[in-house]
């Protein structure tokens, strides 16, 4: 409800009141209508700055009326006077021929590069999150793949650590897998048997490597080392064995 509304209402009670008391008047003893003047004098006292308000809400809402018709008569006149113009200016003009500006040669203008397409753009890598646990059912899970391809991870692991020593794989046991640094790093230990030389020595290699989900496969170690002082191409073998487990775990 607006201010105008509620002044209007508060007037009316006032009016009624009024009315009553008035009524009153007319049937009072002498010594009653003393005591009604006053209070209709006090009602009127209290009407009369309603009444003021009134009045200014009034004027008011006149003047914004007048000032929005004023406006609005002005904006009209404005769009008369535009299109009056545009006949008078515009028109003319039109009489005349407008020669055509030149266009360079096709030759001269600069040859449009196209967009490489999507399929040549390379591909976002994912970032792996450093706070990434494994679960105990993905830990698991790992472990029962890591048991069910020992022997293609032992006989990788001799080809790529002892490739030109007629090494031939013989057999992978002592798998050891534990949950390592907080839940994020699965370590893996695992000894392999093999046979090198013109002979067929019986070798043993122990090795160890970690697996977690920002970088699969890292840090591979020979740990013994039967056939070598020192273990050979350790780098290449951790990147074939970054393949192998790829396409078994899924830790992405």
């Amino acid at each position: 409800m607006d201010r105008l509304a509620q002044v209007n209402k508060i007037l009316t009670r006032y009016q009624e009141q009024l009315a009553g008391l008035e009524n009153a008047l007319i049937v009072a003893e002498p010594a009653g209508k003393v005591r009604l003047r006053h209070q209709i004098e006090d009602l009127q006292a209290e009407m009369r700055p309603f009444e003021a308000e009134k009045a200014q809400l009034l004027a008011g809402s006149a003047t914004v009326e007048g000032r929005s018709f004023v406006e609005i008569r002005g904006v009209a006149l404005a769009s008369i006077v535009v299109i009056v113009l545009i006949y008078l200016v515009v028109k003319p003009l039109q009489k005349f021929t407008i020669n055509p500006v030149p266009v360079s040669s096709p030759s001269l203008l600069p040859i449009p590069v196209p967009a490489p397409s999507p399929s040549l753009l390379p591909t976002p890598v994912p970032t792996p999150s450093p706070d990434y646990k494994y679960s105990e059912l993905e830990f698991q899970t790992i472990q029962g793949v890591l048991e069910e391809n020992l022997e293609s991870i032992g006989s990788l692991l001799i080809k790529g650590v002892q490739p030109g020593n007629r090494s031939r794989y013989v057999d992978t046991n002592g798998l050891d897998v534990l949950l390592k640094e907080e839940g994020n790093v699965i370590q893996v230990t695992l000894s392999v048997e093999w046979k090198g030389g013109l002979t067929g020595t019986p070798f043993v290699n122990q090795f160890r490597f970690k697996i977690s989900q920002e970088e699969l496969v890292h840090d591979l170690d020979v740990l013994v080392d039967d056939g070598f002082d020192s273990a050979r191409n350790v780098t290449g073998t951790e990147l074939s064995l970054k393949e192998e487990l790829d396409d078994l775990i899924d830790v992405k």
